[in-house]
């Protein structure tokens, strides 16, 4: 996953920059491991259409997270556990950063227990949905609905959440 070259706020890039930024980031993870890069996660969480269009055009697809351990907050083991292991639904994607202090302390504890309550973990490609769909505010994935245009007003893939919420399409 390609994170950008210099990790800044993309949403005050323009397209120009955007594309450099993600075109480095691919090129340094591909001399490094052998292989390009498929999956982008923004900086910040920064997303706009703008971001989800210039990324896809570039073949790869956006991706974000819905539960923030902020674990690069100095937060202790048992604040990371206990932040996570309350926020995570089912389709969650968590958010760690490698370098943090108690992340290792406190993976090992999220990892059992969300086990012992039924999740399991798979891959990120396996948890991405196909086809159109809306990225809510939360980093959820909802698919479009476009069988009933008179469905409830509330329902994620209704064409007033479109507006407000970037639609990634694949």
């Amino acid at each position: 996953m390609n994170h950008s070259a210099t990790h800044p706020h993309l949403s005050r890039c323009t397209r120009e920059e955007l594309v450099q930024q993600v075109q480095q980031g691919n090129e340094m993870i591909a001399q490094l491991t052998g292989q390009v890069p498929t999956l982008f996660r923004c900086p910040y969480g920064e997303y706009n259409s703008q971001i989800i269009t210039t990324v896809r055009s570039l073949g790869m697809t956006p991706v974000q997270w819905s539960v923030d351990s902020l674990d690069w907050q100095g937060l202790s083991a048992g604040e990371i556990t206990e932040r996570v292991v309350s926020r995570t639904q089912s389709g969650s994607i968590l958010l760690f950063h490698n370098g943090a202090a108690h992340t290792p302390e406190a993976l090992p504890n999220i990892i059992t227990m969300l086990k012992n309550r039924g999740f399991r973990f798979v891959k990120l490609s396996e948890l991405l949905l196909d086809g159109d769909y809306l990225l809510d505010s939360a980093g959820m994935q909802h698919p479009v609905q476009t069988t009933d245009p008179s469905s409830s007003a509330d329902a994620p893939g209704d064409a007033s959440h479109a507006a407000a919420e970037p639609r990634l399409p694949r």
